[in-house]
């Protein structure tokens, strides 16, 4: 289920900025392009992460 404050424009690609910091101290930053496809599918494997 996706969050109902999230809007999806399926026309347009996007930036798709991660910013990791994990609990080791390791950091990472990486920018890639993004379709809303793609996006929609991100949000349904951290709506799976949540419920689990």
């Amino acid at each position: 289920m996706m969050s109902n404050n999230t809007s999806f424009s399926h026309s347009k690609d996007a930036d798709l900025y991660l910013k990791l910091t994990a609990d080791s101290g390791y950091k990472s930053e990486e920018t890639h392009r993004i379709s809303p496809d793609q996006w929609a599918r991100i949000q349904e494997i951290l709506n799976e992460q949540e419920q689990s």
